[in-house]
C-alpha cells in the first residue's frame, strides 16, 4: 500500500514538472536568443529582486533587440527595435492577436489611464 502511494506521489510530481516545462525550448527551436530559465519559474525567477526596467535593459544589452523569455511556462518574445514594433502593432495587427500588456508596479495606474489603452 505504501509503495503504491509513493509511486503515485512521484508520478504526480513528474507530471507537474513536465507540464510546467513543456514549452521550454520553443523559442530556441525558432533561433531566438533566450534568457536563462529557472527550474519552474521560467525567466522570471528574479522578478521581485530588481526593477523590471533594469532587468529588461540588462537582457537587451546581453541578448540584443529581439530575445525570448519564459513567463512561467508561457514563451514570450521581447522586441526592442521600433521598426519591428511598428510593423507588428500597425501593419500586421491582425496577425498578432495574442499580445499581452503586463504592466506592474506604480506604472500600471498611469499606463491604464493613457489614451490608447482606454476602452
Amino acid at each position: 500500500m505504501f509503495l503504491e502511494f509513493l509511486l503515485t506521489v512521484i508520478l504526480s510530481i513528474a507530471v507537474v514538472i513536465l507540464y510546467y516545462r513543456w514549452n521550454y525550448g520553443t523559442l530556441e527551436k525558432l533561433g531566438i536568443p533566450v534568457v536563462k530559465t529557472h527550474f519552474l519559474y521560467g525567466s522570471q525567477s528574479d522578478f521581485n529582486k530588481i526593477c523590471s526596467h533594469d532587468r529588461d535593459m540588462e537582457w537587451f544589452e546581453k541578448h540584443g533587440e529581439i530575445y525570448g523569455v519564459y513567463n512561467g511556462r508561457q514563451p514570450q518574445i521581447h522586441i526592442v527595435d521600433p521598426e519591428i514594433v511598428r510593423q507588428i502593432f500597425v501593419k500586421d495587427f491582425d496577425k498578432f492577436a495574442n499580445r499581452s500588456f503586463d504592466v506592474g508596479g506604480g506604472a500600471a495606474k498611469l499606463f491604464h489611464e493613457m489614451l490608447d489603452s482606454l476602452k
